[in-house]
């Protein structure tokens, strides 16, 4: 799966069905194609809802099956009617709720209701990047109230959305936070990875002072350059038109696109990896981007 003219900036993969989001602001899934008017930050699939998250917008809820709108979420600043919009979004599965971030804010929202609720312990200049909760797995109990927020001002804090205050912040990136993401398999521990920065960690959410250990990569940009982890093995994105594979106590190094260009996107379905590679073009300048899935059995 190749595309030449429209720079892919974001994949997501659900069933081993890809969701990719181009620059020109279309939405593709599979051979279905949902145009939007401003930029895209993240969107999300429910069973058969499909939340999209975009600048200016309400929170917009579509019929995944059909595409057609659903619903939507008004969310605005206090005492204001600037639209709040979360950079990412996540499904809480013991509340039914997403969770979403952005520039000095952290929201709940209730798809059912339409309720938003407002975290209060967030400090206002801080933006938000991404963010994360835990999954139904080994030990989730003690983190269903937990979530994780990754800022651009390279600090990540855990905190509990039942009590509304940070308990803990971990601080190792040299720049700015794109991604956290609790392991799927037992929740005391995630794993973190930023801008402009070589190495993605692993941390012990119970004590942050430090990181357990680190996996290398290849990453001397601003894009979000992405991993994947699983029970088997770890994937990640590189700068330089690969990407690594941790397995077995090795690591291999992928070819992903003749050029080296990076490999921003990255999902481990079972045994599939589902990479999306490619950067912005100014000008003239063109560069490969497309998806591309990997065998990792």
């Amino acid at each position: 799966m190749l595309y030449h003219n429209d720079f892919i900036k974001l994949l997501k993969v659900y069933d081993n069905e890809p969701i990719a989001i181009t620059e020109s602001n279309q939405i593709l899934i599979g051979e279905n194609q949902l145009q939007q008017g401003s930029n895209i930050y993240d969107v999300l699939r429910i069973d058969n809802q499909f939340i999209v998250s975009q600048r200016d917008m309400p929170l917009l809820i579509y019929d995944y099956e059909t595409l057609k709108l659903r619903g939507q979420i008004l969310d605005t600043k206090e005492m204001s009617e600037t639209l709040l919009n979360p950079l990412e979004i996540k499904f809480r599965e013991d509340t039914r709720d997403v969770i979403g971030c952005g520039k000095g804010f952290i929201h709940s929202y209730n798809l059912q209701t339409n309720k938003i609720h407002k975290l209060r312990c967030i400090n206002k200049t801080e933006y938000g990047s991404c963010l994360d909760v835990s999954i139904i797995n080994q030990n989730h109990s003690m983190t269903k109230d937990l979530v994780l927020v990754g800022y651009f001002n390279k600090l990540i804090k855990i905190i509990d959305t039942k009590e509304d205050k940070i308990i803990s912040e971990a601080r190792i990136h040299i720049g700015g936070v794109t991604q956290v993401s609790f392991d799927k398999y037992n929740s005391l521990y995630f794993h973190s990875c930023a801008r402009q920065d070589d190495l993605v960690y692993t941390w012990d959410i119970r004590n942050t002072s430090t990181f357990i250990q680190y996996m290398k990569r290849s990453n001397n940009t601003n894009q979000r350059v992405q991993f994947s982890i699983s029970d088997k093995c770890a994937l990640l994105g590189n700068d330089d038109g690969t990407c690594s594979l941790y397995k077995d106590n090795q690591i291999a190094s992928i070819q992903i696109c003749e050029t080296k260009t990076c490999v921003h996107s990255v999902h481990i379905e079972q045994d599939i990896g589902w990479v999306a590679y490619g950067q912005r073009s100014f000008g003239d300048e063109i560069h490969q981007t497309g998806i591309r899935k990997i065998n990792l059995a």
